[in-house]
């Protein structure tokens, strides 16, 4: 059995201003996570036990991030949206244990990283739009990818790592919107470069139990389709 207790608090304050020509948005949040946790395993004939924490015990886990955005008109029709993020995330475990059953000592590690994004709308009439973008995005190794220690009901453990890295994503993204009013049509394209995936590997050849790692790069594409109708004033009927 296992057991995780977290307790979470946080703030996030949000601010907007005119700047010279356009809007200017940004502010801060931050997130504290305390964390327990206990848990035990039996042998077959239920006689023997031994600790078997499913995360790291009397852990806490700090997430900043600062940001900002802009949006700038420089017509009528063309709006161009440009923004940073700064993110700071720290971890400190407290009890856990290795893949071979031994406790390690407590740890503390921390990320930091600085993201941007600029994207682009294009009104060509009150109807019809195209936008596009490019953003990066960042995301730090958390308890679970550091200390995991979680048994599946077919007796397969996937144990986490110390060792792993923070994620890194850049997507590209291209669409056209169309909005009238009883009906709104949007179609999207998008294609993110992956960098670092956290995750899981065989610990050995034909094992099945497994450790996080960092993959080499890989890449996500997609195609989103959504729309509405509004048939009648109240009844609406929508897809994606």
């Amino acid at each position: 059995h296992s057991n995780i207790d977290v307790n979470t608090f946080g703030v996030d304050v949000s601010l907007e201003s005119e700047l010279g020509p356009g809007t200017l948005v940004y502010g801060v949040d931050f997130y504290h996570d305390n964390v327990d946790s206990s848990g035990s395993t039996n042998n077959a004939a239920g006689t023997k036990y031994k600790e078997s924490l499913p995360i790291a015990d009397d852990s806490d886990y700090d997430l900043l991030g600062i940001y900002s955005q802009y949006l700038w008109k420089p017509m009528d029709k063309l709006e161009i949206t440009g923004g940073a993020r700064y993110t700071y995330a720290e971890a400190s475990l407290g009890r856990f244990y290795d893949p071979k059953s031994v406790q390690q000592p407590s740890d503390s590690q921390n990320w930091n990283s600085l993201v941007g994004s600029l994207r682009g709308l294009y009104r060509f009439n009150n109807e019809w739009s195209v936008y596009g973008g490019l953003s990066q995005a960042f995301r730090a190794p958390n308890l679970d990818d550091l200390t995991g220690n979680m048994t599946a009901k077919s007796g397969s453990t996937s144990l986490g790592s110390t060792s792993v890295d923070p994620e890194e994503f850049l997507t590209y993204e291209i669409g056209t919107r169309q909005v009238t009013e009883t009906t709104s049509l949007e179609l999207s394209f998008f294609y993110t470069d992956a960098k670092d995936v956290i995750t899981g590997v065989p610990i050995a050849a034909k094992s099945k139990d497994s450790i996080t790692t960092n993959a080499s790069e890989g890449y996500i594409y997609g195609v989103e389709l959504q729309g509405a109708w509004k048939f009648h004033p109240q009844w609406t009927l929508s897809g994606f």
